[in-house]
This record gives structure tokens, C-alpha cells and sequence, in this order.
């Protein structure tokens, strides 16, 4: 980086080279990973008869952030028991679950347990 003369020096018209720089790692990251397409592959797979889906369910009109809307149980009550289970999610009122997989740092298996952690919230809050 080459700073300008005087006081120009610190006139800022370019990213701030920290910011950039811990950018430049992300998207080594991202690329290292297959892209961002390849990011989008590691869906949330739930059992479809237990919630609707608010969010998009084209995965190229969304983010990784699923919104879930259950009507058939307590939803503060689901969003309690995952919490003690360990699962970490959004509980939005009145009915609705946010939930984001993000694919740079949760697994396949980090997937395949909340979906068991949410099985087991279903079978104690509607039995």
C-alpha cells in the first residue's frame, strides 16, 4: 500500500487494508471450499410434513437462513428444548424457526444432529 503525501495520507477512498485483507482470506477460504456453489449444496433436510417453509425453497433465491413456521406445537417451547439440547437457532413470534447452516463451518453432521435434536423436540412437545 502506498500512502499519499501529508495529510492526503489518511483521506480514506480505498477499504480499510485490515478489512481488506481479512477479505482476501475469506474468499481464499470460499474458493478453497469449491466456490459458492458448491457451498450451497449442504442443505437442512427435515422431515416436510412437520413444518412450512417461509424462505425460498429454490436455494438459489435464498441465503443459508431457513425460516420455519410450525403450527402444530409450541414453538417457544421447540425453541427452548433445542437450546438445552445444544441446537442453535432464532424463535421468532408467533410460529416461526430460523435456522442457518452455514457451510464454511457446520458440517454435514452438524446438520444431521440438529435434525435429530428437532426430531426429539417434536416427539416431547407433541406427545
Amino acid at each position: 500500500m502506498e500512502l499519499a503525501k501529508g495529510a492526503d495520507a489518511y483521506r480514506i477512498s480505498n477499504p480499510p487494508l485490515l478489512l481488506a485483507a481479512a477479505l482476501t482470506v475469506s474468499l481464499d477460504i470460499v474458493k478453497s471450499c469449491g466456490g459458492m456453489h458448491r457451498l450451497r449444496e449442504n442443505p437442512l433436510a427435515l422431515p416436510n410434513n412437520q413444518y412450512q417453509l417461509v424462505t425460498p425453497s429454490n436455494p438459489s433465491e435464498r441465503g443459508a437462513q431457513l425460516t420455519l413456521s410450525f403450527t402444530f406445537a409450541n414453538v417457544e417451547k421447540v425453541y427452548e428444548n433445542l437450546l438445552q439440547l445444544g441446537a442453535i437457532c432464532d424463535y421468532r413470534k408467533p410460529s416461526f424457526l430460523r435456522i442457518s447452516p452455514i457451510p464454511l463451518y457446520n458440517s454435514f453432521e452438524d446438520v444431521y444432529l440438529f435434525v435429530k435434536c428437532l426430531r426429539q423436540t417434536f416427539n416431547n412437545t407433541t406427545n
